[in-house]
């Protein structure tokens, strides 16, 4: 499995979006859906989202809290030296801050056919 395929299948453990995870792995936008579904096939990408899910049999490997901030974080890094498509970079960071309560998605009706949605900043980010 190359690095964008192991990326690919890291974005779609994250949300569940073949299309958007593609586009965020660095895969072509007009064949981003395409890309998703051949790679949803592949044993390998599949072996690596059951391992992102639960872990190996031994369930050393698991994916913890940890972990997952640790990868939004090394993507957010290397989208910024340019290794990683600067939309995978901005997303990891994005995410980072959910996960860490600086960023808190809320929603709010506007209207009965509007929704809106605001990103607020609900404390200071820990160096």
């Amino acid at each position: 499995m190359n690095k964008r395929q192991k990326a690919f299948a890291l974005e779609y453990f994250m949300d569940g979006n073949g299309s958007a995870a593609a586009v965020r792995a660095g895969y072509s936008v007009g064949r981003a859906r395409v890309t998703a579904s051949e790679l949803l096939r592949r044993p390998d990408v599949a072996a690596e989202l059951a391992r992102l899910r639960g872990g190996d049999e031994t369930g050393d490997d698991s994916v913890t809290r940890e972990w997952v901030l640790e990868e939004m974080l090394d993507y957010h890094v290397r989208g910024k030296r340019g290794e990683v498509p600067a939309s995978v970079a901005l997303k990891g960071l994005e995410n980072y801050a959910k996960m860490t309560g600086v960023l808190m998605e809320r929603s709010e009706s506007v209207s009965t056919e509007v929704r809106v949605w605001t990103l607020t900043f609900d404390r200071e980010l820990e160096p």
